[in-house]
């Protein structure tokens, strides 16, 4: 199983990170793509994510596979456990389990390669299952507050950190819901507090280091409101609650709504959504606890743009201008949809004698039935108004929106249509029949079948490795090992941290800034896109600082001549320039120390050891110099002596203002360059110390002595 994302990125990273650490060396800098960039402070990195650990024991098509289907039967199975801690009987909290991990957003990001997103989303319910026992002051209250922190930590560590925000948000929401009912408010709210303050310190390594990266980052800032609004849950798509096809299911036949299939399905079945009304309707009201509340909040936040709400979200709130995609949300509201089917589940004796409720099923199969006739009618002549509808949805921001479709696309769509809504109004009224009979098996196999044949239909099997064209290995053998290449193809271009090679491009949305403003001046690429499309379809004197070309500078180059740019942008105008001559002179953005000196022969440099993180460089010169190193520059990178250098003190600037540019005085230099960014440090102590914290309060739980 390998769907785009997965075969664009996480399996070249999980190659590289887990091979680097099984060599021994924990990789914090990836060189092979972007000219090089911070690797473990990216959160996709995921590497201290423990499941993640499964590829240092099993090839990587094998440990792919197992935590996908980790990953989904965790979500089913906490699902269900805590629909048990709500009272929910054993044949609904079976089926809230499955609907949750065989719903639309689960299985279409299963198709998209999607990882990170279902790791969130398996440990989503057991998050849930503690916050409510500490609302209900249940017995071993310590016991769930460290349960809580696991859990916490899990959610920033899996490499999704917008799930995790959006996690805590909801978390938050619901917190403000239940707390006026909480018999002790205070004691609750703090424990509540100490469950995420301590869960974020467990993982403050890869929290603090994601977060100063973030600072140096594209995305620093934030995102425009524009980009930031993108993948909002497009409103007509709330019919994929019932039939998840309506607009094409992107696996018999392509998409063609707003955005991308996976970012729009919210798919359930018809006896699932019924099961949830019954259950909003007829559960004990200490049952539901706000369930249908949580649901309704988290389908408003998921429709994003299309509400008045998010822009002041936007712009009030810390940290949510950072993420594009507020259809997330949606997921977030099936867990409480999913345990309001099982609560359903367990009240149709009640819902059986509803007349109303029972009138309002007919309706909703009547509207569908409609709806159903209507598509027919299109079909039949010619697809006229459902190509206006198709046209309608069509989004130029999406490369490849509505890609695929055949010349007749719209009687097609129409057809399916057709097929989809009657499809889902015969299950509406087989709902309403096997509640009339009181048929539990009845009603099980309407809530169960038809979201596991939508996964069955929905999965999707492919190559993991894309396949290296032969000429390509054969021009990659021949050239120097520090020669860069741009590999245009996105499967393609981080394939360089699984096979050796260097790749000016890359994919990956988290860019370092600097590098990502510099190429997107030099190759009037849109900025905020540049980490995903950048065209070389012309040469500029940035390419030679790339180290790619005929006539690419060398990885460490020793110049005399130099000048200070006003400012950070000065520098940016200037290296951008066609006019510039990258072999003349060094930008710099502040006067160097030492000075340097022009010379014809100032003196030698050689690179005596490399790892994905240090460089250890030795010099001998003759006047003072700046050695120029023809790779990303980034704040954590240090300079060490190591022994007999002219120097006491090294700086690493930025050079040419993506690189790195080291003053070097007259005379014998050995050091070390080391990427070892501060909030790294910072947080692997903070981790440290709250492991060992975590560890003790659990030991002493044990032992009965902890309160």
């Amino acid at each position: 199983m390998a769907g785009s994302d997965l075969r664009l990125q996480y399996v070249y990273w999980r190659d590289f990170a887990f091979g680097q650490i099984r060599g021994g060396h924990f990789p914090l800098w990836n060189p092979y793509a972007f000219c090089g960039t911070p690797f473990f402070a990216d959160p996709q990195s995921a590497m201290l994510y423990p499941p993640n650990w499964l590829h240092l024991l099993l090839p990587s098509g094998l440990a792919f596979s197992w935590l996908f289907v980790l990953h989904v039967f965790l979500a089913g199975w906490l699902m269900a456990i805590w629909c048990r801690r709500r009272l929910v009987g054993v044949g609904g909290a079976l089926i809230a389990g499955t609907i949750y991990a065989c719903s639309g957003p689960m299985v279409s990001n299963t198709m998209a390669g999607h990882l990170p997103l279902l790791c969130s989303a398996a440990w989503l319910p057991g998050l849930w299952i503690c916050v409510d026992a500490i609302f209900d002051e249940s017995p071993g209250r310590w016991r769930w507050t460290l349960m809580g922190m696991a859990l916490v930590a899990m959610l920033a560590l899996d490499g999704y950190p917008q799930f995790a925000y959006y996690s805590a948000l909801a978390a938050g929401i619901y917190a403000l819901l239940r707390m006026p009912g909480a018999r002790n408010r205070w004691h609750t709210a703090a424990f509540l507090t100490l469950t995420f303050i301590g869960g974020w310190m467990l993982a403050a390594v890869q929290i603090l280091a994601s977060a100063q990266m973030a600072g140096e980052s594209m995305r620093t800032g934030g995102l425009p409101l524009d980009i930031a609004s993108s993948f909002s849950f497009p409103p007509e798509n709330l019919l994929t609650l019932l039939t998840p096809g309506i607009f094409g299911d992107a696996a018999s036949f392509p998409y063609f709504g707003r955005w991308y299939f996976w970012e729009a399905t919210l798919y359930v079945g018809p006896a699932a959504a019924a099961l949830a009304v019954c259950g909003a309707i007829f559960a004990p009201k200490s049952k539901r606890r706000f369930a249908g509340v949580m649901l309704i909040v988290m389908l408003v936040l998921a429709l994003g743009v299309y509400t008045p709400l998010y822009e002041l979200l936007y712009y009030a709130l810390p940290g949510f201008s950072s993420f594009r995609g507020t259809a997330r949300f949606g997921l977030i509201g099936l867990m409480f949809l999913a345990i309001l089917s099982g609560l359903g589940f367990d009240e149709i004796a009640r819902a059986a004698k509803s007349r109303r409720f029972m009138l309002f099923l007919i309706v909703i199969a009547a509207a569908l039935v409609a709806a159903s006739v209507w598509a027919k009618i299109q079909q039949s002549n010619g697809g006229g108004e459902f190509a206006e509808i198709i046209a309608s949805l069509h989004m130029p921001r999406i490369p490849d929106s509505q890609a695929g479709l055949p010349d007749d696309g719209a009687i097609q769509a129409a057809g399916i249509a057709f097929r989809e809504l009657v499809g889902a109004a015969v299950v509406v009224i087989a709902t309403v029949v096997a509640l009339a009979a009181r048929s539990r098996i009845a009603l099980a196999f309407l809530a169960i079948v038809p979201v596991i044949g939508f996964a069955f239909h929905e999965r999707v099997s492919s190559r993991l490795y894309p396949t290296m064209p032969a000429e390509w290995s054969a021009a990659l053998a021949d050239q120097p090992r520090d020669i860069r290449f741009v590999i245009a193809d996105d499967f393609l271009a981080n394939a360089g941290a699984k096979y050796g090679f260097l790749n000016v491009r890359g994919f990956n949305p988290l860019v370092l800034g600097r590098f990502g403003k510099l190429m997107a001046a030099a190759h009037h690429a849109d900025p905020d896109f540049v980490g995903l499309h950048l065209d070389f379809d012309e040469r500029s004197p940035v390419d030679r600082i790339c180290r790619y070309g005929a006539d690419a500078l060398p990885r460490l180059v020793l110049m005399g001549r130099y000048e200070v740019a006003a400012d950070a942008e000065g520098a940016l105008r200037q290296v951008a320039d066609r006019a510039f001559d990258p072999a003349a002179q060094v930008v710099l953005e502040q006067p160097p120390d030492p000075v340097p000196q022009a010379d014809q022969n100032p003196g030698t440099v050689r690179l005596l050891s490399e790892s994905s993180d240090e460089l250890e460089i030795a010099a001998d010169l003759r006047v003072p110099q700046i050695l120029l190193v023809t790779d990303s520059f980034s704040a954590g990178w240090r300079i060490e002596p190591i022994e007999q250098s002219s120097q006491a003190n090294y700086e690493c600037l930025a050079g040419d203002y993506a690189f790195r540019a080291i003053p070097l005085a007259a005379g014998h230099h050995h050091f070390r360059l080391e990427y070892r960014p501060s909030a790294y440090v910072v947080g692997k102590w903070i981790s440290l110390a709250a492991i060992a914290s975590y560890a003790i309060a659990w030991a002493r739980l044990a032992r009965g002595r902890g309160t």
